[in-house]
């Protein structure tokens, strides 16, 4: 017996595939279909069945619903620069699209629930806080006071999970919501962002990539921050790829980009503090990898700081940093006897901050179990768990 067919309107499936910056062949592919389904689809002149529909749904990041509106629905939309470039861009791969929408989901689902209870979304403090001229020292410096981080803190830390949990704490009791995407093998990969940001007066948002290395993350958390922080304008994206540092900008975006790499390492790393009898020479191996684990970041930070103090030369820097990188994409992979506990990967994607809201949305029964599972893409059985995350 021939699957139902679903009578959806066919402009939306072209709306929808359009939105996520998807070719035919490429959705098509993704879908599980060949290219002349898809085409006679969007054509009307034929239809998805309902299980092909689902995978639709699926792909597009989209309510079944949708597709059988007669009127195209609105939509986010948000100017977005992406600072590897040179421009506000049109054209983003479809895995960056679709981490973006879901970033702006839930901050929409964040300032519903908190406006039911006539509570006024907070307003980040430090928007336009910092100029692109203010020196690079003075920024830092600000930045840490804002987060309450002293070298103290810091240097207190016991492993690197502790310092990106402690960074990323911290800036979220700036009112900031602060994602994580997953890392599996459908995520968005290392090589297309190490995070993005969107800007608004309350609860700005900032995503870093799971995929990436955790010292790698670290650094993404304070160089979105510090974008929230030069940002004006409300409701725009900053797209960043924070592997490499440009010395010689040649435009104003990439300089911005480059005075945003410049204030996070001196956050992570203050001038102050480089130097120590324990380090006298900071240019070698040894000395890379101990300041490395003493201010629990990357190598990448640590050559680049010695960069910016005129300690080593540039090609000294690319050199290293090419190494690092080869490093990296050939370590070896330790097989995993099992995957993280899915209720934390649930807690660790969505933010506390987010969590906190959708839950205590939930105890206050302003929100049904199943809208708290829809929320936080999560399971009936996993919230009572990330309950005790949340409380702990």
């Amino acid at each position: 017996m021939a699957s139902p067919k679903a009578l959806v309107t066919p402009k939306l499936l072209v709306w929808a595939r359009e939105k996520c910056h998807l070719s035919q062949d490429a959705a098509a592919k993704k879908i599980g279909v060949k290219l002349h389904q898809l085409a006679s689809w969007e054509t009307g002149g034929d239809h998805p069945t309902m299980k092909q529909l689902y995978e639709v749904s699926r792909v597009y990041q989209r309510p079944l619903s949708i597709f059988y509106l007669e009127d195209l629905p609105r939509d986010f939309t948000v100017a977005t620069t992406d600072f590897r470039r040179t421009s506000v861009r049109d054209d983003l791969p479809y895995e960056l699209v679709k981490e973006m929408r879901f970033a702006l989901e839930r901050r929409s689902v964040a300032i519903e629930l908190l406006e039911e209870t006539d509570e006024l979304p907070p307003e980040f403090p430090h928007r336009e806080s910092i100029e692109a001229d203010t020196a690079v020292e003075v920024a830092a410096q600000r930045v840490r006071d804002w987060l309450g981080m002293t070298f103290e803190v810091q240097s207190g830390w016991k492993n690197i999970y502790e310092a990106y949990n402690a960074w990323r704490t911290a800036i979220e009791k700036l009112h900031v919501l602060v994602f994580q995407t997953l890392a599996n093998r459908h995520s968005l990969e290392s090589r297309v962002a190490s995070g993005f940001s969107l800007s608004f007066s309350r609860l700005p948002v900032v995503v870093v990539n799971g995929r990436d290395p955790i010292s790698r993350r670290i650094f993404t958390l304070i160089h979105e921050l510090v974008h929230l922080s030069l940002q004006t304008d409300e409701g725009r994206g900053s797209i960043c790829d924070t592997w490499r540092h440009d010395p010689n900008p040649q435009n104003g975006l990439r300089n911005l980009e480059a005075t945003c790499n410049a204030i996070a390492g001196s956050v992570l790393v203050p001038e102050s503090h480089i130097f120590t009898a324990k380090h006298r020479q900071p240019d070698s191996n040894e000395g890379i990898q101990a300041l490395a684990d003493q201010f629990w970041v990357s190598r990448e930070v640590i050559i680049r700081r010695l960069l910016e103090l005129k300690i080593v030369d540039y090609n000294y820097y690319v050199e290293k940093s090419e190494q690092f990188w080869r490093e990296w994409e050939n370590r070896d992979r330790p097989k995993r006897d099992s995957d993280p506990p899915r209720a934390r990967v649930i807690y660790s994607s969505n933010g506390e901050s987010f969590v906190r809201i959708v839950l205590g949305a939930y105890a206050e029964r302003r929100i049904s179990l199943v809208d708290a599972t829809w929320f936080l893409n999560a399971r009936a059985k996993h919230i009572s768990r990330v309950q005790q995350l949340v409380s702990e």
